[in-house]
């Protein structure tokens, strides 16, 4: 399922699995808003947002996919509350490339076989009350790197991960 070049739109309660990808919303100057569905067992992410302002993702689950449970590359003024990502090849959910001014807001991350939440190269990001935690492999329950800069992190919890809980690196000012 995908969205492009487009306006506003929704995608609720729906089952999406078993594809190379799951959802994407892509080129969106308007809002798009993901409301309670499952993304599994895709071959690369579960959901993906790329240049899209102003959007809501609540209460989704994405797990079992090839890469990312939730990838986010220059995507601003979004939020992303109550979601789970777990079981994942990579990352359970990533801000990439110009993510800037998102709200992520009581998340749960566990499981991947990669980082739970990663910042790279994303700023001005308030994360509250996440959880991440069992995540695997050598990596983190929470990480901001490559100019991850200006973020707040405010009562989170990050524990039984790999390595460490939170895991800041060539990043400033969070």
């Amino acid at each position: 399922v995908v969205l492009v070049n487009g306006g506003s739109g929704s995608i609720s309660s729906s089952t999406v699995h078993n594809g190379y990808k799951g959802i994407g919303v892509v080129n969106s100057p308007s809002s798009a808003i993901l409301t309670g569905n499952s993304v599994y067992a895709n071959g690369n992410y579960g959901i993906n947002f790329n240049n899209v302002s102003g959007s809501t993702v609540t209460a989704n689950n994405s797990y079992g996919n090839g890469v990312y449970g939730f990838y986010f590359a220059g995507v601003s003024s979004s939020s992303l509350a109550s979601n789970n990502a777990f079981l994942n090849a990579n990352t359970g959910i990533q801000l990439f490339a110009g993510a800037n001014s998102n709200t992520l807001t009581s998340n749960t991350a566990y499981s991947n076989n990669g980082v739970g939440i990663a910042l790279q190269g994303s700023s001005n990001n308030l994360l509250t009350s996440n959880i991440t935690y069992s995540n695997l492999g050598t990596n983190y329950g929470i990480t901001l790197t490559a100019s991850a800069n200006n973020n707040i992190l405010n009562a989170n919890t990050s524990y039984s991960n790999t390595s460490f809980g939170i895991y800041v690196n060539n990043s400033a000012s969070n």
